[in-house]
């Protein structure tokens, strides 16, 4: 489906541990369209999600954990839309919708996640909406100021406790 799609590579980042699992099966269907970078310095790394179309995140069943990706942080920040491959219950699928910056489905569904990718490729417009209210939300509920501004409101309820 999407192997003889003109404009669509895969870019995958990093030495995760499945790296050469995932080699292996790109060699044996022939993929053309995937690439393997190393990991990359933190000094690179915002440029390589920046350059990105679409940033695809992926999880499977065996994450049990509320875990959020930082990567899904940094595409928001960057204003690229999100695409999670990730069990539904959660954090991050919940952070994407709150956000409203990319879409989630449930993991090990290839011809699904095909099918939205093929979704945002054919529509720059939808693209444009989650980048926009990815980073927007980044900007809005996680910036440094906010982080201070909410902390201060802690203590100073706390010390307020603590005088009654």
């Amino acid at each position: 489906m999407l192997r003889d799609r003109n404009g669509i590579e895969f870019f995958i980042v990093g030495n995760g541990i499945e790296k050469e699992n995932l080699k292996s099966r790109v060699e044996e269907y022939g993929l053309k369209n995937v690439r393997f970078l190393e990991m990359q310095t933190k000094s690179v790394y915002p440029y390589v999600v920046a350059s990105s179309d679409v940033g695809l995140v992926t999880l499977n069943n065996k994450v049990k954990t509320p875990v959020v990706p930082s990567k899904i942080l940094s595409l928001m920040a960057a204003a690229r839309p999100v695409l999670a491959s990730m069990p539904l219950d959660g954090d991050a699928p919940k952070l994407i919708k709150e956000a409203g910056c990319g879409i989630c489905i449930g993991p090990e569904n290839p011809e699904l996640l095909a099918e939205k990718i093929l979704l945002l490729v054919d529509n720059p417009d939808i693209c444009a909406d989650f980048s926009r209210q990815g980073r927007e939300f980044v900007v809005r509920e996680m910036s440094l100021r906010k982080a201070v501004a909410e902390l201060e409101e802690y203590i100073k309820s706390t010390i307020g406790k603590g005088q009654s």
